[in-house]
């Protein structure tokens, strides 16, 4: 019986589990960006309260979006995969787009 190479291409659970660790301290980390940026860009744009910070999990799309006028009223959310594709600048960009659409309704 010839060997099809499956077995090569199974990884060993101790590695699996080691790279959902990294994912998860990754993604950790993003959201925690991604929290900071809403909190500090709604306070430059001298909103009384800050809106929900939302992320689309499973979402592999780059895309945000904002909803809601108004204190206590609005939200920004952005997709896992903008999340995970975008750096800090381009994070605070698009946090800061999504909050002039609050802003300005």
């Amino acid at each position: 019986m010839k060997n099809s190479g499956a077995a090569a291409a199974i990884a060993s659970p101790r590695k699996i589990q080691t790279e959902q660790m990294d994912f998860a301290r990754k993604i950790n980390r993003k959201i925690a960006d991604f929290v900071h940026y809403v909190e500090t860009c709604a306070l430059a744009a001298g909103m009384r309260e800050t809106p929900g910070a939302y992320v689309l999990f499973e979402e592999a799309g780059l895309n945000a979006f904002a909803a809601g006028s108004g204190a206590g009223k609005s939200v920004v959310a952005i997709t896992e995969g903008a999340l995970l594709e975008f750096d800090r600048e381009e994070l605070e960009g698009v946090v800061g787009h999504e909050i002039a659409h609050i802003t300005q309704g």
